[in-house]
């Protein structure tokens, strides 16, 4: 999820992130967009970056996973997911990503998640895929990323 705008910058981080969700993070990472998350997602997040086959495919240390979790958790919009919705009958588990973007007050949900990608939206909060965000909601930008 995405809302304002901020005036930092953090390391390149997560290499297995990659073309439009890549693109995404590099936003981020300058300051044109904010991520928000919330515990539970961090908590997801550390544990499939752990699992074996994740760590060797992306060459993954447990430093580079808790250095990425430290530059989120610090730069990131942190929530702190008290909002419980049901929005997604067929995936419970993505309900978090939506309570989450309801807490942050976010402009715009980015997923891969074929759950929240049909729903289309919650709340007035559209979702929408990478691609789709790049195209419709950040404006051309001058410099190369």
């Amino acid at each position: 999820m995405f809302t304002r705008t901020l005036n930092h910058t953090t390391p390149d981080m997560i290499p297995f992130f990659t073309k439009h969700p890549a693109k995404i993070l590099r936003f981020w990472r300058v300051g044109i967009i904010e991520l928000a998350i919330s515990p539970s997602m961090l908590e997801e997040f550390e544990v499939v970056v752990h699992r074996p086959r994740i760590q060797q495919k992306y060459n993954l240390s447990d430093e580079d996973i808790t250095e990425y979790l430290e530059v989120i958790r610090e730069f990131a919009i942190v929530v702190p997911g008290e909002i419980v919705v049901d929005a997604v009958p067929d995936d419970p588990e993505d309900n978090s990503i939506i309570a989450c973007a309801i807490e942050a007050e976010a402009d715009v949900i980015i997923s891969g998640d074929r759950h929240l990608l049909i729903r289309g939206s919650y709340q007035g909060i559209p979702i929408v895929n990478a691609a789709d965000f790049l195209s419709a909601y950040v404006p051309p930008v001058e410099f190369v990323l």
